[in-house]
Protein backbone atom coordinates (compact mmCIF):
# COMPACT_ATOMS: atom_id res chain seq x y z
CA UNK A 1 0.00 0.00 0.00
CA UNK A 2 1.10 3.64 -0.45
CA UNK A 3 0.14 6.95 0.33
CA UNK A 4 1.33 10.31 -1.88
CA UNK A 5 -0.13 14.14 -2.86
CA UNK A 6 -0.61 14.71 -5.98
CA UNK A 7 -0.80 17.95 -7.83
CA UNK A 8 -2.22 19.28 -10.68
CA UNK A 9 -3.38 22.38 -12.55
CA UNK A 10 -7.15 23.10 -13.05
CA UNK A 11 -8.86 24.32 -16.75
CA UNK A 12 -9.12 27.65 -14.90
CA UNK A 13 -5.32 28.10 -14.09
CA UNK A 14 -6.22 26.83 -9.80
CA UNK A 15 -3.52 24.50 -8.30
CA UNK A 16 -4.95 21.73 -6.56
CA UNK A 17 -4.08 18.99 -4.73
CA UNK A 18 -5.90 15.36 -3.53
CA UNK A 19 -4.57 12.28 -1.70
CA UNK A 20 -4.39 9.36 -3.59
CA UNK A 21 -4.28 5.88 -1.35
CA UNK A 22 -2.93 2.67 -3.97
CA UNK A 23 -3.82 -1.17 -2.23
CA UNK A 24 -3.88 -4.32 -2.81
CA UNK A 25 -7.27 -6.26 -0.91
CA UNK A 26 -7.09 -9.93 0.40
CA UNK A 27 -8.39 -11.17 -3.20
CA UNK A 28 -5.23 -9.23 -4.71
CA UNK A 29 -7.54 -6.79 -7.03
CA UNK A 30 -6.14 -3.48 -6.82
CA UNK A 31 -7.51 -0.63 -5.83
CA UNK A 32 -6.90 3.42 -6.36
CA UNK A 33 -8.81 5.46 -4.68
CA UNK A 34 -8.19 9.97 -4.03
CA UNK A 35 -8.99 11.91 -0.86
CA UNK A 36 -9.48 15.74 -0.85
CA UNK A 37 -7.22 15.86 2.29
CA UNK A 38 -5.06 12.66 4.50
CA UNK A 39 -6.68 11.17 7.11
CA UNK A 40 -7.55 14.09 10.30
CA UNK A 41 -4.93 15.50 12.53
CA UNK A 42 -1.71 13.48 12.77
CA UNK A 43 -0.74 12.93 16.48
CA UNK A 44 0.01 10.48 19.20
CA UNK A 45 -2.94 8.78 20.69
CA UNK A 46 -3.87 10.23 24.19
CA UNK A 47 -2.93 8.19 27.16
CA UNK A 48 -6.50 7.36 28.17
CA UNK A 49 -6.76 5.94 24.47
CA UNK A 50 -3.75 4.29 24.66
CA UNK A 51 -5.26 2.29 27.68
CA UNK A 52 -8.73 1.80 26.47
CA UNK A 53 -7.04 0.02 23.66
CA UNK A 54 -5.40 -1.91 25.66
CA UNK A 55 -8.05 -3.04 27.78
CA UNK A 56 -10.06 -4.01 24.91
CA UNK A 57 -7.10 -5.81 23.73
CA UNK A 58 -6.59 -7.96 26.35
CA UNK A 59 -9.99 -8.78 27.94
CA UNK A 60 -12.11 -8.75 24.42
CA UNK A 61 -10.10 -9.00 21.40
CA UNK A 62 -7.08 -11.34 22.21
CA UNK A 63 -9.02 -14.06 23.91
CA UNK A 64 -11.38 -14.58 20.79
CA UNK A 65 -8.96 -13.72 17.58
CA UNK A 66 -5.55 -13.33 18.85
CA UNK A 67 -4.42 -16.34 17.56
CA UNK A 68 -5.22 -15.04 14.14
CA UNK A 69 -2.54 -13.57 11.89
CA UNK A 70 -3.66 -10.01 10.67
CA UNK A 71 -4.27 -11.20 6.77
CA UNK A 72 -6.69 -14.10 7.89
CA UNK A 73 -8.79 -11.63 9.37
CA UNK A 74 -12.29 -11.37 7.11
CA UNK A 75 -15.69 -9.71 7.32
CA UNK A 76 -17.40 -12.62 8.65
CA UNK A 77 -14.61 -13.47 11.01
CA UNK A 78 -14.86 -10.24 12.41
CA UNK A 79 -18.44 -10.59 11.80
CA UNK A 80 -18.69 -13.95 14.18
CA UNK A 81 -16.32 -11.81 16.95
CA UNK A 82 -18.72 -9.68 17.50
CA UNK A 83 -21.17 -12.41 17.73
CA UNK A 84 -18.74 -14.14 20.16
CA UNK A 85 -18.94 -11.34 22.21
CA UNK A 86 -22.47 -11.26 22.78
CA UNK A 87 -22.68 -14.67 23.31
CA UNK A 88 -20.52 -14.19 26.51
CA UNK A 89 -22.37 -11.73 27.89
CA UNK A 90 -21.02 -8.42 26.67
CA UNK A 91 -23.19 -5.31 26.56
CA UNK A 92 -23.86 -3.68 23.35
CA UNK A 93 -22.02 -0.64 24.43
CA UNK A 94 -19.02 -2.92 24.62
CA UNK A 95 -19.47 -5.03 21.68
CA UNK A 96 -19.38 -1.87 19.94
CA UNK A 97 -15.88 -0.38 21.72
CA UNK A 98 -14.48 -3.74 20.98
CA UNK A 99 -14.82 -3.48 17.40
CA UNK A 100 -14.17 0.62 17.10
CA UNK A 101 -10.64 -0.93 18.77
CA UNK A 102 -9.96 -3.71 16.65
CA UNK A 103 -10.48 -1.12 13.59
CA UNK A 104 -8.40 1.42 14.75
CA UNK A 105 -5.42 -1.51 15.71
CA UNK A 106 -6.31 -2.84 11.68
CA UNK A 107 -6.34 0.88 10.56
CA UNK A 108 -3.13 1.32 12.12
CA UNK A 109 -1.92 -1.58 10.75
CA UNK A 110 -2.62 -0.64 7.36
CA UNK A 111 -0.66 2.84 7.44
CA UNK A 112 2.02 0.31 8.15
CA UNK A 113 1.96 -1.64 5.59
CA UNK A 114 0.99 -4.73 7.43
CA UNK A 115 -2.46 -5.64 5.86
CA UNK A 116 -4.23 -4.53 2.56
CA UNK A 117 -7.32 -3.72 3.74
CA UNK A 118 -9.25 -3.10 7.25
CA UNK A 119 -12.29 -5.33 7.16
CA UNK A 120 -13.69 -3.99 9.79
CA UNK A 121 -14.16 -1.04 8.11
CA UNK A 122 -15.97 -2.92 5.22
CA UNK A 123 -18.29 -4.38 8.00
CA UNK A 124 -19.19 -0.79 9.44
CA UNK A 125 -20.53 0.31 5.81
CA UNK A 126 -22.76 -2.11 5.95
CA UNK A 127 -23.76 -2.07 9.71
CA UNK A 128 -23.93 1.96 10.02
CA UNK A 129 -27.70 2.02 9.13
CA UNK A 130 -28.59 -0.89 10.56
CA UNK A 131 -27.61 0.68 13.94
CA UNK A 132 -28.67 4.26 13.31
CA UNK A 133 -32.00 2.56 12.79
CA UNK A 134 -32.03 0.31 16.44
CA UNK A 135 -30.42 3.45 18.40
CA UNK A 136 -33.24 5.82 16.78
CA UNK A 137 -33.76 9.33 18.48
CA UNK A 138 -32.60 10.44 22.10
CA UNK A 139 -35.58 10.83 24.39
CA UNK A 140 -36.39 13.83 25.94
CA UNK A 141 -36.62 13.05 29.84
CA UNK A 142 -35.05 9.43 29.18
CA UNK A 143 -31.68 10.15 27.22
CA UNK A 144 -31.78 13.79 27.79
CA UNK A 145 -33.23 15.98 30.35
CA UNK A 146 -36.29 17.65 30.00
CA UNK A 147 -36.73 21.95 30.26
CA UNK A 148 -38.22 21.36 33.32
CA UNK A 149 -35.36 19.20 34.64
CA UNK A 150 -32.92 21.05 33.77
CA UNK A 151 -34.54 24.05 35.58
CA UNK A 152 -34.85 21.99 38.67
CA UNK A 153 -31.65 21.22 38.64
CA UNK A 154 -30.23 24.75 38.07
CA UNK A 155 -32.27 25.92 41.29
CA UNK A 156 -30.70 23.63 43.58
CA UNK A 157 -26.79 23.76 42.43
CA UNK A 158 -26.89 25.33 45.56
CA UNK A 159 -26.29 21.96 46.51
CA UNK A 160 -23.00 21.64 44.32
CA UNK A 161 -20.99 23.44 46.53
CA UNK A 162 -17.67 24.41 45.07
CA UNK A 163 -18.69 22.80 41.36
CA UNK A 164 -21.85 25.31 40.86
CA UNK A 165 -19.76 27.42 38.84
CA UNK A 166 -18.44 24.63 36.86
CA UNK A 167 -21.58 22.83 36.18
CA UNK A 168 -23.43 26.12 35.09
CA UNK A 169 -20.91 26.24 32.70
CA UNK A 170 -21.40 23.38 31.61
CA UNK A 171 -25.08 23.02 31.31
CA UNK A 172 -24.96 26.75 29.45
CA UNK A 173 -22.36 25.58 27.13
CA UNK A 174 -22.42 21.93 26.14
CA UNK A 175 -18.47 21.86 26.83
CA UNK A 176 -17.19 18.22 27.33
CA UNK A 177 -15.76 17.60 31.40
CA UNK A 178 -12.23 16.95 29.98
CA UNK A 179 -12.68 20.43 28.23
CA UNK A 180 -14.05 22.05 31.91
CA UNK A 181 -11.31 20.74 33.46
CA UNK A 182 -8.87 22.27 31.02
CA UNK A 183 -10.68 25.23 30.81
CA UNK A 184 -7.76 28.10 31.60
CA UNK A 185 -9.05 31.55 32.29
CA UNK A 186 -6.75 33.05 29.13
CA UNK A 187 -9.24 31.47 26.83
CA UNK A 188 -12.17 32.86 28.42
CA UNK A 189 -13.13 36.44 27.16
CA UNK A 190 -16.10 37.67 29.63
CA UNK A 191 -15.76 41.19 27.76
CA UNK A 192 -16.50 39.35 24.30
CA UNK A 193 -18.57 36.56 26.15
CA UNK A 194 -16.86 34.00 24.90
CA UNK A 195 -15.04 30.62 25.85
CA UNK A 196 -12.05 29.30 23.27
CA UNK A 197 -11.46 25.96 23.66
CA UNK A 198 -7.91 25.16 23.14
CA UNK A 199 -6.81 22.09 25.70
CA UNK A 200 -8.16 19.57 27.76
CA UNK A 201 -7.22 17.43 30.71
CA UNK A 202 -7.65 13.48 30.47
CA UNK A 203 -8.30 11.10 33.20
CA UNK A 204 -5.09 11.33 34.65
CA UNK A 205 -4.67 15.23 34.43
CA UNK A 206 -2.61 15.53 31.61
CA UNK A 207 -2.89 19.01 29.79
CA UNK A 208 -3.13 18.37 26.06
CA UNK A 209 -5.32 19.56 22.97
CA UNK A 210 -8.48 18.49 21.74
CA UNK A 211 -8.57 14.94 20.10
CA UNK A 212 -9.87 16.59 16.89
CA UNK A 213 -9.62 19.80 14.74
CA UNK A 214 -12.84 20.71 15.42
CA UNK A 215 -12.74 20.29 19.12
CA UNK A 216 -11.32 24.27 18.97
CA UNK A 217 -13.68 26.14 18.77
CA UNK A 218 -15.47 29.52 20.35
CA UNK A 219 -18.30 28.81 22.60
CA UNK A 220 -21.26 31.65 22.70
CA UNK A 221 -21.57 33.02 27.37
CA UNK A 222 -24.90 34.05 28.19
CA UNK A 223 -25.19 37.08 30.33
CA UNK A 224 -26.12 34.82 33.70
CA UNK A 225 -22.87 32.91 32.76
CA UNK A 226 -21.15 35.89 32.07
CA UNK A 227 -21.63 37.08 35.90
CA UNK A 228 -21.21 33.74 37.49
CA UNK A 229 -17.88 33.20 35.79
CA UNK A 230 -16.40 37.18 37.29
CA UNK A 231 -17.69 36.06 40.75
CA UNK A 232 -16.39 32.95 40.41
CA UNK A 233 -12.95 34.33 39.43
CA UNK A 234 -12.78 37.01 41.98
CA UNK A 235 -13.44 34.00 44.60
CA UNK A 236 -10.79 31.66 43.07
CA UNK A 237 -7.32 32.05 44.20
CA UNK A 238 -4.72 32.04 41.61
CA UNK A 239 -3.19 28.78 40.71
CA UNK A 240 0.02 27.70 38.77
CA UNK A 241 -1.64 26.35 35.46
CA UNK A 242 -4.09 28.89 35.00
CA UNK A 243 -6.87 26.74 35.16
CA UNK A 244 -10.95 28.30 35.94
CA UNK A 245 -11.59 25.23 37.73
CA UNK A 246 -9.34 22.97 40.09
CA UNK A 247 -9.80 21.26 42.72
CA UNK A 248 -8.92 22.18 46.72
CA UNK A 249 -5.44 22.21 46.12
CA UNK A 250 -5.26 24.29 42.99
CA UNK A 251 -4.89 21.32 40.24
CA UNK A 252 -6.87 19.93 37.91
CA UNK A 253 -10.10 18.30 39.62
CA UNK A 254 -11.61 14.78 39.43
CA UNK A 255 -14.04 14.24 37.37
CA UNK A 256 -15.71 11.63 40.08
CA UNK A 257 -15.78 14.83 42.46
CA UNK A 258 -17.47 16.87 39.84
CA UNK A 259 -20.16 14.40 39.35
CA UNK A 260 -20.38 13.15 42.99
CA UNK A 261 -19.84 15.78 44.99
CA UNK A 262 -21.45 18.19 42.50
CA UNK A 263 -23.94 17.23 40.11
CA UNK A 264 -25.50 14.14 41.84
CA UNK A 265 -26.60 15.76 44.97
CA UNK A 266 -27.92 18.82 42.91
CA UNK A 267 -30.00 15.83 40.93
CA UNK A 268 -31.00 14.30 44.34
CA UNK A 269 -32.26 17.74 45.80
CA UNK A 270 -34.28 18.86 42.67
CA UNK A 271 -36.32 15.62 42.94
CA UNK A 272 -35.16 14.72 39.29
CA UNK A 273 -33.75 11.55 40.83
CA UNK A 274 -34.55 8.94 43.42
CA UNK A 275 -31.10 7.22 43.16
CA UNK A 276 -28.32 7.78 41.32
CA UNK A 277 -26.92 5.54 38.93
CA UNK A 278 -22.99 5.50 39.13
CA UNK A 279 -22.53 5.77 34.74
CA UNK A 280 -21.56 8.34 32.74
CA UNK A 281 -22.97 9.70 29.15
CA UNK A 282 -22.68 11.77 26.54
CA UNK A 283 -25.98 12.77 25.79
CA UNK A 284 -26.89 16.46 25.17
CA UNK A 285 -24.54 18.11 28.04
CA UNK A 286 -24.31 14.99 29.97
CA UNK A 287 -22.25 14.51 33.08
CA UNK A 288 -23.53 11.47 34.57
CA UNK A 289 -26.80 9.50 34.29
CA UNK A 290 -29.29 8.87 37.27
CA UNK A 291 -32.65 6.99 37.67
CA UNK A 292 -35.92 9.34 37.10
CA UNK A 293 -38.27 9.16 39.74
CA UNK A 294 -40.94 6.29 38.66
CA UNK A 295 -38.50 5.27 36.04
CA UNK A 296 -36.38 1.47 36.24
CA UNK A 297 -33.18 1.51 36.24
CA UNK A 298 -32.65 0.53 32.84
CA UNK A 299 -33.42 4.38 31.80
CA UNK A 300 -30.93 6.56 32.99
CA UNK A 301 -31.14 10.45 32.60
CA UNK A 302 -28.60 12.52 31.52
CA UNK A 303 -27.93 15.83 33.82
CA UNK A 304 -24.48 17.63 33.01
CA UNK A 305 -21.72 17.17 30.02
CA UNK A 306 -19.14 15.74 32.32
CA UNK A 307 -16.98 13.66 30.05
Amino acid sequence: MSVRRRSWRSPSGEIREAWVVDYVDQAGDRHIKTFAKKRGRSATPTRTTIAAYRQHVALHIAPVIGALRLSQLTVPIVRGFEDRLRRDGRSPAMVRKARRSLGSLIADAQERGLVGQNVVRSLRTVRRSVERRQSGKLKIGVDIPSPAEMRAIVARLDRAGRHRPLLLTAIFTGLRASELRGLRWDDVDLKRGEIHVRQRADRYGTIGRPKSEAGERTVPLPPLLVTVLREHRLASPPNALGLVFTNRKGNVDHRNSIVYLGLHPAQVAAGVVDRVVARSTRASTACGTSTPRGASTGAPTAASNCR
